[in-house]
């Protein structure tokens, strides 16, 4: 009742698969680091940029009210009831 042993050297994987090339993968993650610290600061400008667009939208938006003061409240309520 012998024979039911597993197959031998079946499970072995080839030598040499999935290493990295030597060499260049330092710089390539000196390179990649600083590639992403510029997305993020830009990312950050990005959000500057959206701030003072709704700063400015803001500003506008009491400069039209002190403008015609009438007329931003008719909006307002207009806006409000319009479907």
């Amino acid at each position: 009742m012998n024979g039911g042993g597993k197959p031998q050297g079946g499970g072995e994987k080839p030598q040499g698969s999935g290493e990295k090339p030597q060499g260049g993968g330092l710089l390539d993650g000196i390179f990649g680091f600083f590639g992403k610290i510029k997305e993020v600061i830009g990312g950050v400008f990005d959000f500057i940029g959206g701030i003072k667009n709704a700063i400015g939208g803001v500003i506008n938006g009491i400069k039209g009210f002190f403008k015609d003061p009438l007329g931003t409240i008719g909006n307002l309520i207009g806006g409000l009831f319009k479907k």
